[in-house]
């Protein structure tokens, strides 16, 4: 059965305006600067869960005498220039003459070799002879300059009569514009979601010295009352460093930056050109492959239960017993806490005893039961651009069901993209992308219709 309503909004963006890119790269030496000839490949790994900045790597070609006499030299001050250019496809020429984007990184070769292979001829080893004589093709890691420098950095601070908002954004910002006179590429802005509301102000917090400055929202979660209790993202992206909940599926209606993906079934328009819809904070993707939607929540429950306990501190002075003087008990009411992220229908309501058994940091222990709740759903978006998601970029998922649009809400968790050139050969300029996208989804439908 055709869902009319659904390829409607697909075909939308399927015959929006399309933007192909050619990929350029220019490294960036103390004595000087040597172009790519032709890049091959180009990767990114996003992990917005467990990972503070994305893995970026490049296969490119050089000329095996700037490989030898610039670029492994300068192996341990390198750096990388990755610009990406509107092209005409059909044409095989730039737009224009200025990038569309462009990304500075730090470089670090993979193979650390200096090029003095047998294989090199005499010639070809003489830093005078024509660099068209031979090639070589190098992988190379890229390191975001932002996320370089601020990785670096340790903190500490003490803070009192405040909350833990306050602290993360002040803290972080304070340190960000402190880095940023050492190097401007640091001088990135602060994107924070709010912060639960039942995390109270505490009259005092401090954080130690040795603390790594990408590593403080991470210790306000765990070790000062916490933050989220869907999960901790903390995540830089380019310009900008995002504090947010990882977990938390009901963010999509609260903002106008976010992603739609339509998710059709079958070879739904191969040949399309255009994939994706870029409109004032709105992505919508359309992706036309296999798909994967798996319940983790089941063998979560089963394994680690459906909720979790602990012993309240601020309680255990206070109500541990109950009862009048002469029949006092141990009054486990008074002084446990317990969560349950839902029920099963089998009746197998398991909370059992966190791996901190006296706190009361509420928000991280409902944080470690919270993917509980939820499922995975991965699919295959191609002619992608993956620039455009961002850090815990609320999702919303639409897809066909016996004709009818069934719609889950989520957050994106993971994207990891690699583009490569559409045909062979060193003229070939234009390249696409496809990317892989790992979203967390409620367990049941937000609606279907």
């Amino acid at each position: 059965m055709r869902n009319a309503r659904l390829e409607r909004a697909a075909q939308r963006v399927l015959d929006s305006s399309s933007t192909q890119f050619g990929i350029e790269v220019t490294f960036i030496t103390p004595n000087g600067s040597v172009k790519g000839r032709r890049v091959l490949e180009f990767y990114s790994t996003a992990d917005f869960v467990s990972k503070f900045t994305t893995d970026f790597d490049i296969l490119t070609m050089v000329s095996l005498v700037d490989y030898r006499y610039k670029i492994y030299p300068n192996r341990d001050n390198l750096k990388a220039l990755v610009q990406w250019f509107p092209i005409d496809s059909s044409s095989n020429k730039y737009l224009s003459p200025k990038p569309l984007y462009a990304d500075t990184y730090r470089a670090l070769l993979f193979d650390n070799d200096d090029g003095a292979t047998a294989a090199a001829s005499a010639l070809s080893a003489k830093q005078e002879t024509n660099s068209l004589d031979e090639e070589r093709v190098i992988k190379v890691a890229l390191v975001e300059i932002a996320s370089e420098s601020l990785s670096y950095k340790n903190a500490q601070g003490t803070f009192r009569y405040t909350d833990n908002q306050n602290i993360v954004e002040g803290f972080i910002a304070s340190q960000i514009k402190q880095e940023a006179q050492l190097n401007p590429a640091a001088n990135v802005k602060l994107e924070m979601y709010p912060i639960d509301e039942v995390v109270e102000k505490r009259d005092a917090v401090t954080i130690p010295i040795k603390t790594r400055l990408v590593d403080v929202p991470e210790f306000m979660q765990t070790k000062e009352g916490g933050l989220y209790s869907n999960g901790l993202g903390s995540f830089i992206q380019r310009d900008t460093w995002w504090i947010y909940p990882v977990f938390d599926t009901s963010r999509f209606t609260k903002t106008t930056r976010r992603l739609k993906i339509i998710q059709m079934s079958g070879p739904y328009a191969p040949m399309a050109e255009q994939s994706w819809l870029y409109e004032n904070g709105e992505l919508t993707v359309v992706c036309t492959t296999a798909s994967k939607m798996q319940d983790i929540s089941t063998s979560a429950q089963i394994n680690n239960g459906t909720g979790t306990r602990f012993i309240k501190a601020s309680e255990m002075f206070n109500n541990t017993t109950g009862g009048d003087p002469n029949k006092e008990h141990f009054n486990s009411e008074g002084i446990l806490a317990e969560f349950q992220v839902g029920k099963r229908d089998d009746g197998n309501n398991i909370a059992m005893f966190s791996d901190v058994a006296i706190t009361d940091n509420i928000v991280n222990e409902y944080s470690k039961i919270a993917f509980r709740k939820g499922q995975i759903f991965i699919t295959i978006w191609q002619r992608s651009m993956a620039r455009y998601v961002y850090p815990g970029m609320p999702m919303r998922l639409y897809y066909d069901k016996d004709g009818q649009t069934m719609v889950y809400d989520g957050v994106v968790m993971q994207i990891d993209e690699q583009w490569k050139g559409e045909s062979k050969g060193m003229i070939q300029k234009n390249m696409i992308a496809t990317a892989a996208i790992y979203c967390f989804i409620n367990k049941e439908v937000t609606r279907n219709g």
